[in-house]
């Protein structure tokens, strides 16, 4: 089990801290909502999240295999909705493998097939629209 601290500073600002590495993250409330502008929101930082946990799922496998997925990318495009109960709509995620042509049609869904194993991903409410949309560069 992990712990995470988040303390409200004022301002609508606020400070998590994750137990064990001893790392801090600001927080900050949208700036269409009245934040400042000076931190990412929590939605920002779940979409982070989800990038983080495809790319680290992949790695995983692409170690195991000697694979070398260094640059690879993902952007998270994060839409939310516009009536009220505000909520996070749509996570579209695009992966950019550079130098993808080295692999061949098996590795790469190979790789395809381990993102679906993000616990993220997993995660999200079945109303969230999070698809995974690979370009092999």
């Amino acid at each position: 089990m992990s712990h995470t601290i988040v303390t409200y500073d004022g301002k609508l600002l606020s400070t998590g801290r994750f137990e064990g590495n001893d790392v801090y993250v600001p927080f900050d409330v949208p700036v269409e909502s009245g934040g400042t502008g000076l931190a990412p929101s929590p939605t920002d930082y779940l979409a982070a999240a989800l990038g983080g946990c495809l790319l680290a799922t992949m790695g995983m496998i692409a170690a195991r295999r000697e694979w070398d997925l260094t640059g690879t990318t993902a952007t998270v495009e994060k839409e939310t909705t516009t009536t009220k109960p505000l909520r996070i709509a749509r996570l579209a995620t695009t992966i950019r493998i550079p130098n993808g042509a080295p692999f061949d049609a098996d590795q790469r869904n190979t790789l395809e097939r381990a993102s679906q194993h993000c616990t993220v991903h997993h995660s999200l409410h079945p109303d969230i629209d999070a698809p995974i949309t690979f370009v092999w560069e």
